[in-house]
């Protein structure tokens, strides 16, 4: 709501031309939240950035608050900088996404290493063959009764055309 107004008093959006039926003024109005919100963030991190620089320049700190101080700061500074260039993302921190990425598939999904994901995945794929294999035998029957109900139609249709080339011809 906030990046709304914002947007309205910063001239980003007319929302007096607003299109609400049209899925393309949408896709526009969130990709300039998505930008505004992203420039938000890094302007908050920006200046935790410089409170943390302000803080570190008091020369009356203990050592171990300058050094909780210290990491904080370094902590901050390479959040900025993942969002500054997120091309250049540090290989620990593409290992961490990662990891919480495959944490998330974890919670949702299962564990696919587990012995228990494996044998719950083997059973459904062996009920699915099951299915499969009584729907080909079902088809094979509905064939072999279509096969013969045609057999029987095509001998009925040949007794029906004799019939009547006797009865015009005398055959």
């Amino acid at each position: 709501m906030t990046l709304s107004l914002r947007a309205a008093v910063d001239n980003v959006i007319d929302f007096r031309e607003a299109r609400i039926h049209d899925p393309n003024w949408w896709r526009r109005y969130y990709w300039l939240m998505g930008e505004m919100d992203r420039q938000q963030a890094l302007q908050q991190k920006q200046l935790a950035f410089l409170l943390d620089n302000a803080l570190l320049a008091n020369s009356a700190l203990r050592p171990e608050s300058f050094q909780s101080l210290q990491e904080g700061n370094h902590k901050r500074l390479t959040e900025l900088w993942t969002m500054l260039r997120p091309w250049a993302i540090a290989g620990s921190q593409k290992a961490t996404s990662l990891d919480k990425m495959r944490e998330l598939y974890i919670q949702k999904y299962g564990d696919f290493t587990s012995a228990e994901w494996q044998a719950r995945e083997e059973a459904a794929i062996k009920k699915w063959m099951e299915s499969r294999q009584q729907e080909a035998v079902r088809y094979e029957k509905q064939q072999a009764l279509e096969a013969s109900g045609l057999f029987e139609y095509r001998q009925s249709q040949q007794k029906h055309i004799q019939e009547v080339n006797r009865k015009r011809f005398g055959r």
